[in-house]
């Protein structure tokens, strides 16, 4: 039996904000290692179809703005009106997060942004 939707959210969810908080210290090589669990759970959630989608978005109401930033990047070709409120209203905080939130809005913007 292979991992349950939930369990790919969560897994998903701890990387975002490891991601995060190792982001923030300056310790890349971790952010790099989580970054990377992130995005293979990202994978596996969308091979889940819309159980795996359903479970990105959910997360755009998450209390932590990272796991916020990266649902809503992730889900931007899945609900893209949600997902660009989500990222508007992370580009208005300071910090790395604010900043990748208005990154991600510009090279969505520009057709340049490729999501898993």
């Amino acid at each position: 039996m292979g991992i349950s939707v939930s369990e790919l959210a969560a897994e998903y969810r701890l990387n975002a904000v490891e991601h995060g908080a190792a982001t923030a210290r300056g310790d890349h090589r971790r952010a790099n290692r989580h970054h990377d669990r992130l995005i293979a759970a990202a994978h596996s959630l969308r091979a889940c179809g819309a159980d795996g989608d359903g479970a990105i978005l959910a997360l755009l109401t998450d209390a932590h703005p990272a796991v916020r930033g990266w649902a809503a990047t992730h889900s931007l070709r899945i609900d893209e009106a949600r997902s660009r409120d989500a990222l508007i209203s992370l580009a208005a905080e300071p910090g790395v997060v604010g900043f990748n939130a208005r990154v991600v809005l510009s090279e969505w913007d520009k057709g340049r942004l490729k999501t898993p």
